[in-house]
């Protein structure tokens, strides 16, 4: 099994994947280093923007209280034969008076795991 990427590493997996399919020219004028100097300066939003091009294979919302909810979002990324997960949290305002504010973001590499669960009934 190969060695496990960081987040950054994935990310610029699939910055480089999306330039090959929108932007073949810009590709081939920059080094990896650019490339991930770009990923460094790409808000949350922009990130986000990438990762969802990929497999959605999760989606569940958490009441954050009065103003703001968060939808949670699982993808799926497959890099080199090797299956990588990103889950993304986004805050989400609760009420119409909220719409177009500024919404925190979070992206986290996570692992998939299996957990049993016993009910008794």
């Amino acid at each position: 099994m190969s060695e496990k990427l960081t987040l950054d590493e994935v990310l610029l997996n699939l910055h480089l994947k999306s330039l090959v399919d929108y932007n073949i020219d810009e590709l081939f004028a920059k080094t990896k280093e650019q490339c991930l100097e770009e990923i460094e300066d790409m808000t949350d939003g922009e990130k986000i923007e990438i990762i969802e091009s990929e497999e959605m294979i999760d989606e569940t919302f958490e009441d954050g209280g009065r103003w703001s909810n968060y939808r949670i979002m699982v993808f799926k990324v497959k890099i080199k034969y090797q299956d990588y997960y990103i889950k993304v949290r986004k805050e989400q305002p609760a009420t119409e008076m909220q719409e177009g504010g500024d919404f925190s973001t979070d992206i986290w590499l996570v692992e998939k795991k299996k957990i049993e669960t016993y009910v008794y009934e």
